[in-house]
């Protein structure tokens, strides 16, 4: 239902919709917000079994914890600010944490796709077919007004996300141009997510994630959800 609103909302004016307008429809709707648990198998950095939660909210709040054998570590970017916790208790956040959280919060935006209808923040273009992957129906390049970020989009014949690359700062487990393959997509409510991924930072593997649990549209994600623990 979600995603035939959105579909003749964008055609009122007798208009198609635009390949964004597609793809968000494909998935399920627009998603303003969401919660996912995660098992990754990380490769560099720290190797090893890992297991962390996300948390988004459009435009580009964002928080990440990540389940250790002692207290999580949580760190929550507000879209101007880092502030980070051990546990419940806050801890200094590093200086370079903005910069670095914004990465973080900016790749999920773009590959959340809503935030790509926003033209006064992002500008995209449909990218020749002759330099799509062989597994891609179609793909699109965008970049973020205000900083020149650029991203690399990759879309199936289904309309769904399959591919994305982009630079990254992921401490600790390195910075450079990330890409991610997408796969193994479930119904979720309304929506169609994938179930796993794969990532390689700079060629190299870097970490494979495997869902556990995936809440779209949270109702306990806020705005204050990323300015307290």
């Amino acid at each position: 239902m979600a995603a035939a609103v959105l579909v003749v909302s964008a055609c009122l004016s007798g208009c198609a919709p635009s390949l964004v307008q597609r793809a968000i429809a494909a998935r399920g709707g627009p998603l303003r917000s969401f919660s996912r648990e995660v098992d990754a198998k990380v490769y560099r950095g720290v190797p090893g079994d890992w297991r962390w939660r996300s948390v988004f909210l459009v435009p580009e709040s964002y928080r990440w914890t990540l389940r250790t054998y002692g207290e999580d570590q949580t760190y929550s970017y507000d879209g101007n600010t880092v502030i980070a916790f051990l546990g419940e208790a806050p801890i200094p956040a590093p200086a370079s944490a903005v910069s670095s959280f914004r990465t973080h919060a900016r790749w999920f935006a773009v590959t959340s796709l809503d935030v790509l209808l926003d033209r006064q923040r992002i500008a995209w273009s449909e990218i020749d077919r002759g330099a799509l992957p062989g597994d891609a129906a179609w793909g699109i390049r965008a970049h973020y007004l205000d900083s020149g970020e650029t991203y690399t989009l990759f879309f199936d014949e289904r309309n769904l996300l399959v591919g994305a690359e982009g630079a990254v700062s992921i401490a600790p487990f390195g910075e450079g141009e990330m890409h991610a393959r997408f796969s193994e997509f479930r119904r979720v409510g309304d929506y169609v997510v994938p179930w796993a991924a794969s990532y390689t930072l700079d060629g190299a593997p870097l970490f494979d994630e495997r869902v556990l649990v995936f809440v779209p549209e949270d109702p306990s994600v806020t705005p204050e959800s990323f300015r307290v623990k």
